[in-house]
């Protein structure tokens, strides 16, 4: 993991919560845990398979930050606070795995509205885990 890694930002607004947009994408980990299980009764044990060369390994990763959970707005971080105050009670950051797994899993998401890299993200306590894990392919 580099620090020059790209996060696509997702602002959800009050709609899209109500929408149920937010808890598909927390959803990601169960449906990419299904499809590795497919796959391991298709091609065996996933990490030999990978070692064969028959699948490729792909980390995906989700984090979240709730801006109205800070104090005032100069407690906000600089990653949220560039977004111009939209109207956003929460922002999610996917990297490129995650979200190309939500459009192959047909998970909807609100518009992209920003890129970001690794070292740009907010630090802890600040920035939560929404899901993380491994997720494998054929090659």
């Amino acid at each position: 993991m580099a620090s020059d890694d790209v996060f696509h930002i997702i602002g959800y607004t009050i709609q899209n919560i109500l929408d149920d947009a937010q808890m598909k994408l927390t959803g990601l980990g169960h449906i990419v845990l299904k499809r590795n299980e497919e796959l391991s009764r298709q091609v065996g044990p996933l990490v030999a398979a990978a070692q064969a060369g028959k699948v490729m390994r792909q980390i995906f990763e989700v984090y979240s930050i709730t801006p109205f959970l800070f104090g005032s707005s100069s407690d906000i971080p600089a990653a949220i606070s560039r977004l111009g105050g939209g109207p956003y009670v929460d922002v999610e950051f996917l990297n490129d795995a995650a979200l190309k797994l939500c459009e192959e899993y047909r998970i909807h998401l609100p518009p992209v509205i920003g890129k970001i890299t690794r070292g740009g993200l907010p630090p802890p306590p600040h920035l939560g885990i929404t899901t993380k894990g491994v997720c494998y392919k054929r090659t």
